[in-house]
């Protein structure tokens, strides 16, 4: 649990600094488009309340099959929690790509304490508007530490 809480401190350090390059402008509505999103798609929402954040290649059809899948093989996800802001980086021209980000949530997931849900929002520009353009939800599972030696 440690090592899982060190690991996402420095996380937050790092992608704090995204912040400090212009990226609070683009943060605050994509947030409010990713709270939509998440609370649509993990509690049987109807993809017309977000449907003016998403691109057209995610479609109703399509979110209602995710939130079936993700009911059947995730479970109800309860708790989420929006936890860090990326910003994509091409290390090969070292620089940030244009307008390409990611919010990631988690939360927890009913009936299983030791497993989690990890929710991407994907981020890119179309047509001159930041839309949400994929997403992904993952289970992790949290591993018990042994009790250190003294």
């Amino acid at each position: 649990m440690k090592k899982i809480l060190i690991t996402l401190m420095a996380l937050l350090t790092i992608t704090g600094s995204c912040f400090a390059a212009g990226a609070a402008a683009n943060f605050t509505a994509e947030e409010r488009a990713a709270d939509a999103f998440v609370a649509a798609l993990m509690s049987n929402g109807t993809f017309t309340a977000t449907s003016r954040y998403v691109a057209s290649n995610i479609n109703e059809q399509g979110f209602t099959e995710a939130q079936k899948q993700i009911k059947e093989k995730v479970g109800r996800v309860n708790n989420i929690n929006f936890i860090t802001y990326q910003k994509n980086y091409n290390i090969e021209k070292s620089q940030y790509v244009d307008g390409q980000e990611e919010l990631v949530y988690v939360g927890s997931i009913a009936g299983k304490k030791d497993q989690i849900a990890r929710i991407v929002v994907a981020f890119a520009p179309v047509d001159g508007q930041q839309k949400i353009v994929n997403f992904a939800v993952n289970v992790l599972t949290l591993q018990k530490e042994a009790p250190a030696k003294k």
